[in-house]
């Protein structure tokens, strides 16, 4: 229930909201965990805290910024 939540937030736009239940979820130990933290990357690429390789969403006009 909690990875349905987090992924409306994360479709609103509703990063904050997102970033606080992603950081519900557990550490990463059974694959559901695992699929989890894979869905809060999606935040934290959003919000420009993920891999050194996503830094260039930020400046993509096709990435959606928070308001």
């Amino acid at each position: 229930m909690r990875t349905l939540r987090y992924l409306v937030q994360y479709t609103i736009a509703d990063w904050a909201e997102a970033d606080r239940i992603a950081g519900d979820f557990p550490q990463v130990v059974r694959l559901h965990e695992a699929a989890r933290s894979a869905y809060a990357l999606f935040v934290e690429v959003a919000r420009g805290r993920g891999p050194p390789w996503t830094s260039g969403c930020a400046s993509s006009p096709r990435c959606r910024q928070p308001e």
